[in-house]
């Protein structure tokens, strides 16, 4: 058994803490249950934390760079153009206006995040000289403006910090003889120094940009003296603003909440950030349904549905994708084992000191047809089996994403044709992200029928166009791919009849057939249940099977290893009773009746603890509850509404939208082992 973890050792990256509930007072208790929770792990390798730590950095490093190199990409034509327009803010003006106008750049990222001004920061920052910066940026936040003497310390405080010259020397002030400095003479000041300088060096005189985050958040009062203020000091300081809206892009909030007094001194320039299910669309086609890029890790069909329902319904924020996506990888890695193998196998000598290791990992190899002859195999071949299962699997995994980018070349053919070759619904809210799931579940039957009748429709001036698209698909894929299909393809090319031969109508007809025929074989090939594979639970994790494992058996996750046998169901938690009495009920569950065969096993949990039991001294005789029953009958109430929240988050139930005391069953076949 392994050594209480030293966690004052500042050369370990990471240690096992385990729950330990508020009651547990004395050192020998909370050491007890540091050795059940390591005995809970029993099968793995010795260090076998560090070492799942070290895969799981590797695994989300690889993915997260795909990620952002993603949003770079999405996000990049509308940073660029902010940064244009920042440059030309002062030079590309109209003429003959009767004052001047204060630039004012608003964004609207109804999404939020910090990602995007990162990215415009950095973008304007790279775009700057070491020595002459181009542009000053400083930045106002909300509580940093709660009136207008403090809104202009922070607004010129953030420029005249910065030394005005390329000596990098700093002004000494003299608190009694110099200008206050919520003064906007100051910044005056400041910024002819800098004039002079760049002037004195021939170089370009830098722009001041003022990013105020949050917008909604300031006072409208105290902003609109702000931009009074700074639209009398321009163009003498080049003053530029940079308004980031939480809001939609029509109505503005800034039409909409200030004057037209305030408005008429602002030369707005509106940009909106890319959001909605068509960007978690695109991420999720060139990170996990793309021949370009291999991640470690696949994450499964469960957990992307759960995402794109998460981002569609709660949170459309690419931050908060990138924690979804995070805590999937962290939450494997955690939880199984054997996730060490997700990219490589460890050592002879290393796997020959962990018995219940390898005997875990030669359970999920062999089957019972297997077993003798895997008993008779020494380490090494068990060693190369794991290298095998885990080639095949990304192999299977790579035959999934052509297929779904042959289904996106052909729809993308039809789309420009008219043709309506997708069913669009909302389940998943777009269906080209149902089309992926269903492709990693093995499910491809249904979407190739639609594709090849609609092949097998083609008009002949319509099969060579087809044909053409296919061909460059091919010519443009790896070699691998090419090699074996476009041969298929040139075949199809080369059967084309001539226009003046006697029986074209007939053969173009039934080229188009076999067309048809060949896609629809062809991707029922490519396509094939991921689960069927030997470990494919290490790279692919099963999100719904460990959701179900927890809820029917809650005692095998807890710190207090119990038999199986022993435990009865007032035992268990809230959620794990409703479901086990959800199990037992039809595909139509009335709400009441689950209440009324939830209450008496509370009844039976309170009576079995309010008795003498065996345990500690502290906690032998303890009550849950009071003794007033109309608090307890508000207490089982409020339990059981508590679960069947948590089960609707889960997805297990569903409203009917007639009945409002029924909800329907959504998860069936479930066995109870």
């Amino acid at each position: 058994m392994p050594p209480t973890p030293n966690f004052e050792d500042i050369s370990q990256s990471v240690f096992l803490i385990p729950y330990s509930s508020p009651d547990d007072d004395s050192e020998e208790e909370n050491e007890t249950f540091l050795r059940e929770a390591r005995d809970t792990i029993d099968n793995d390798l010795e260090d076998g934390d560090l070492l799942r730590w070290e895969a799981y950095q590797s695994a989300w490093a690889k993915c997260l760079d795909k990620l952002q190199s993603i949003i770079r990409k999405l996000h990049e034509p509308v940073v660029e153009a902010i940064v244009e327009e920042v440059k030309s803010a002062y030079t590309d003006t109209l003429p003959g206006l009767p004052y001047p106008e204060l630039p004012t750049i608003t964004i609207s990222n109804p999404a939020g995040g910090p990602s995007f001004f990162n990215e415009l920061i950095n973008q304007l920052d790279s775009s700057n000289d070491e020595v002459n910066p181009s542009t000053f940026v400083t930045h106002l936040h909300p509580v940093e403006c709660s009136n207008i003497m403090a809104g202009m310390k922070t607004l010129i405080t953030g420029f005249t910090d910065k030394p005005p010259d390329q000596a990098k020397t700093q002004f000494k002030r003299n608190s009694a003889t110099s200008l206050a400095s919520y003064d906007i003479n100051l910044l005056d000041v400041w910024f002819t120094a800098v004039r002079n300088d760049r002037e004195k060096h021939n170089t370009k005189v830098p722009s001041l940009v003022a990013v105020l985050h949050d917008f909604e958040q300031f006072n409208p009062s105290v902003m609109q003296d702000i931009f009074d203020i700074c639209s009398l000091q321009i163009p003498q300081l080049p003053l530029i603003f940079i308004v980031a809206l939480s809001s939609a892009q029509s109505p503005s909030y800034l039409h909409v909440t200030y004057p037209r007094s305030t408005l008429a001194v602002l030369r707005i320039r509106q940009f909106h950030v890319p959001f909605g299910l068509h960007i978690l669309e695109e991420i999720l086609r060139q990170t996990f349904f793309t021949t370009a890029f291999d991640p470690d890790v696949i994450i499964g069909p469960a957990a992307l549905s759960f995402i794109v329902d998460y981002y569609s319904r709660y949170n459309p924020s690419l931050d908060s994708l990138l924690n979804m996506f995070q805590l999937a990888y962290l939450k494997h890695f955690m939880i199984n084992p054997l996730s060490l193998l997700a990219k490589t196998t460890p050592a002879i000598d290393m796997l020959s000191t962990s018995f219940s290791f390898v005997d875990t990992l030669f359970g999920r190899l062999c089957t019972t047809k297997t077993s003798a002859a895997w008993h008779e195999q020494p380490l090494p071949t068990l060693i190369a089996a794991v290298d095998d299962a885990r080639e095949v699997f990304h192999a299977r995994v790579r035959k999934s994403r052509i297929a779904f980018e042959i289904m996106m070349v052909v729809h993308e053919f039809f789309a420009r044709l008219g043709s309506k070759s997708i069913e669009w619904d909302s389940h998943h809210g777009t269906a080209l992200l149902r089309i992926a799931i269903d492709l990693l579940k093995g499910r491809s039957t249904k979407h190739a029928e639609t594709l090849s009748s609609l092949v097998r429709k083609l008009k002949f001036s319509e099969i060579r166009p087809f044909l053409d698209v296919l061909h460059a698909y091919y010519r443009d894929a790896p070699a691998d791919i090419r090699d074996r299909e476009e041969q298929h393809i040139d075949l199809f090319i080369s059967g084309l009849p001539q226009e003046d031969d006697d029986q074209y109508s007939g053969k173009m007809r039934q080229l188009a057939i076999d067309i048809g025929d060949w896609l629809l074989n062809y991707l029922d090939e490519l396509v094939q249940p991921l689960e069927e594979l030997p470990l494919w639970e290490l790279i692919n994790p099963s999100i719904r099977a460990s959701i179900i494992s927890g809820l029917l058996r809650s005692h095998e996750f807890s710190d207090n290893v119990k038999n199986p046998e022993e435990i009865n169901l007032w035992e268990l938690p809230d959620t794990s009773i409703l479901f086990r009495r959800y199990l037992d009920s039809g595909k139509m569950i009335n709400v009441y009746d689950w209440f009324e065969s939830f209450q008496p096993v509370l009844e039976t949990q309170r009576r079995e603890t309010l008795g003498p039991r065996k345990g500690s001294r502290r906690k032998r005789g303890k009550k849950v509850v009071g003794g007033n029953e109309d608090k307890w009958k508000l207490q089982v109430q409020a339990r059981f509404i508590r679960a069947l929240h948590e089960l609707d988050y889960l997805g297990f139930i569903k409203h009917t939208g007639r009945k409002a005391d029924h909800v329907i069953r959504t998860a069936f076949d479930v066995c109870d082992m």
